[in-house]
């Protein structure tokens, strides 16, 4: 049973094992009052847990008779409003609701989100506390979003009284302060490309990156692909997305799988590619999933020392093609820029050869930093 006591430093402490995810949990407060107002929830839940979290005792409790969990609120989404749904699509909402598991547990109760406490954290402020170290800024709010429309559609349906996620209030706001641009050196190119203990498919995928300019999500993370044999990947990039002949790859926009964008590269980037793919084969150029390439990019930082996001390797695609060209739009249109009303300013008039000619400049520019063997053709 939770327990409530005042300790020696002069503040109020609440002990009590959470039913929920089986960990105990002491938070302290500075207020008796608010101490006691949070120990007669804990006291709440660990009746309704002990009841099995049955409806009767929830509507004898709480006075609700609709209670839905996390874990039963997915399964009435997927098989109610999931199957006009693309199998992508199912499988972020589903990603979503899992991460709110991994926080809450699945026997949370939706009514409970709202008020739920965790150390100096309530409600959906704890989601975001324990995922900040996971999740980036942009995946959490997009995660709130998705689960926020199962909450609305769940209300709809007279499922659940209300929607603990107020999207207005809960996203995260976009730090304003960030920090600046990474501007790259020689130097610290040719200490990630001559480093001993960096592998040469760690080198190959940074080259690649630098020489393309496609972002992370492009190549490890938008849609699922469904093997010969079964397997699903979260996979943007595989072999069969390479135009050998053209120079070019194939770029998938979110979860457009149906609806590729031909990407010109660098011939030495196509190069690279075919060295990866004779020396470690397997069914994709790129490692499966964010995680992957992160902690790709990481191992390479702690090697060399040299700080940098696998987004500022995207960045050197644009320093190297300003720095040549001394053309900024140059830079955006290698990068691809999808925003019609960008690319009518400023793309429009570019042709195919254009974008092909820019694209063999910035392979020019960084050819010097690859292995000699890695410039010879590959069969």
């Amino acid at each position: 049973m939770a327990t409530l006591r005042k300790i020696k430093s002069g503040t109020w402490q609440v002990n009590w094992i959470n039913p929920i995810t089986g960990k105990r949990e002491r938070p302290s407060f500075h207020s008796k009052k608010q101490a006691t107002e949070i120990f007669n929830e804990f006291t709440k839940v660990e009746v309704l847990s002990k009841a099995g979290f049955a409806a009767t005792a929830i509507a004898a409790i709480t006075g609700r008779n609709n209670e839905e969990t996390l874990s039963t609120i997915w399964k009435w989404y997927k098989h109610n409003r999931a199957n006009d749904l693309n199998v992508d699509t199912v499988y972020h909402y589903k990603r979503s609701i899992d991460t709110f598991i991994e926080v809450y547990g699945k026997d949370m109760l939706i009514s409970g989100i709202r008020s739920y406490k965790w150390r100096d954290f309530i409600g959906v402020n704890i989601y975001k506390e324990k995922m900040k170290d996971v999740l980036s800024q942009t995946s959490i709010n997009t995660y709130l979003s998705k689960v926020s429309t199962i909450f609305k559609a769940a209300m709809e349906d007279g499922l659940i009284e209300s929607n603990p996620i107020v999207i207005g209030k809960d996203k995260i706001k976009r730090i304003t302060d960030s920090k600046p641009i990474k501007q790259w050196s020689s130097s610290e190119i040719k200490k990630i490309m001559s480093h001993k203990d960096v592998s040469l498919y760690h080198k190959l995928v940074f080259m690649f990156v630098a020489l393309s300019g496609v972002r992370m999500a492009e190549i490890c993370g938008n849609h699922i692909k469904v093997l010969e044999n079964g397997q699903k990947f979260d996979c943007g990039f595989y072999w069969d997305h390479v135009l050998w002949d053209q120079n070019a790859i194939l770029i998938f926009q979110k979860s457009e799988y149906d609806n590729p964008t031909v990407r010109h590269i660098s011939p030495l980037a196509i190069n690279i590619l075919k060295v990866i793919k004779a020396k470690y084969g397997d069914v994709a150029p790129i490692p499966y999933g964010k995680s992957h390439l992160v902690n790709l990019v990481q191992s390479v930082v702690n090697t060399t020392g040299v700080s940098f996001t696998m987004h500022d390797v995207r960045r050197l695609t644009g320093q190297v093609v300003i720095d040549v060209t001394g053309d900024l739009s140059k830079a955006q249109e290698l990068y691809g820029h999808t925003d019609i009303n960008v690319t009518r300013q400023s793309y429009a008039d570019y042709t195919d050869k254009q974008k092909s000619d820019i694209a063999n400049q910035v392979g020019d520019e960084l050819e010097q930093y690859l292995p000699e063997f890695a410039l010879d053709k590959v069969s």
